[in-house]
């Protein structure tokens, strides 16, 4: 990885997590390694002639009740031969905003605030901003992708608006759901997917993704859960994308519940215009 890029890569990271190509890393034909510290969940063949009740459907539906939440994460980051590592700092206000703080040895690199419908974002290494929409990520990667869907990954529930129309097995603790074509029911997103559920947890252990556009794959797995409330949180994320040699490990350090955390960031003039020629 670039290593004048980890400040940057670590918000594109965290904002268009899904199916990023190797724009950042140095060519490698290496086969991908496998992911470390996987899920204890099983990785499991679930035999598809099974079939659930619809009740199914509800608990992959269900949803987190919470206002805020605000965590402290461990990051590494890279491909096999280049580990990065920093501190990330995030904040989701539920269905409204996520702010995120990337730091270095203890020394503050990025910041960036989500919204619905609109992207902020500064270097401070770099005296560079980006303030636009989420068009970015199309532009950079070929990839649509919208708030409710960066959320959901954060808190280990399903995509918000996308068609239920699952193939749907059970085996022990775990239900499948699979999709080969799923519709987002307003924006012109469709993915593959495959969702290990676990019953005891009530949340989703293993999110496999396939772009419908660009057929990068990508992998998350939620190990740990904590309770707060009444609600479940995942305090760790395994995410492995092969067609980039990637691994990230994010641990939760510190996780809180509903207190307010930062909403906004302030720009100073002197910042320029971020460019995005990730090709130096």
């Amino acid at each position: 990885m670039t290593k004048r890029y980890i400040f940057t890569f670590l918000f594109i990271f965290l904002v268009s997590i899904f199916f990023n190509s190797c724009k950042l890393f140095k060519s490698n034909t290496k086969v991908p390694f496998e992911m470390e510290n996987a899920s204890n969940q099983p990785n499991i063949n679930v035999p598809k002639e099974q079939t659930l009740p619809a009740q199914a459907i509800d608990l992959l539906a269900k949803e987190v009740d919470y206002q805020w939440i605000s965590t402290r994460i461990k990051a590494e980051i890279g491909g096999e031969d280049d580990q990065q590592k920093a501190t990330i700092f995030l904040v989701n206000r539920k269905d409204s905003l996520i702010y995120i703080n990337i730091s270095k040895f203890g020394i503050e690199g990025a910041r960036a605030v989500i919204t619905k419908d609109s992207v902020k974002y500064m270097n401070r290494l770099e005296m560079t901003y980006y303030v636009g929409d989420y068009s970015i990520f199309y532009k950079m990667f070929g990839v649509h992708l919208n708030f409710d869907m960066l959320q959901s990954l954060i808190i280990a529930t399903d995509f918000k608006n996308f068609d239920n129309s699952f193939n749907i097995a059970e085996q022990d603790n775990i239900i499948e759901f699979s999709s080969l074509h799923r519709k987002h029911r307003k924006d012109k997103i469709f993915l593959s997917q495959r969702i290990l559920f676990s019953k005891t947890q009530s949340k989703i252990t293993k999110n496999e993704i396939e772009d419908g556009r660009s057929m990068q794959k990508m992998t998350v797995q939620y190990t740990d859960f904590q309770e707060v409330d009444g609600q479940s949180f995942p305090l760790n994320w395994n995410i492995l994308v092969p067609g980039a040699n990637l691994k990230a490990i994010f641990t939760n350090e510190s996780f809180r519940v509903n207190v307010p955390g930062p909403t906004s960031i302030r720009i100073p003039d002197r910042y320029k215009p971020i460019n995005f020629n990730l090709n130096e």
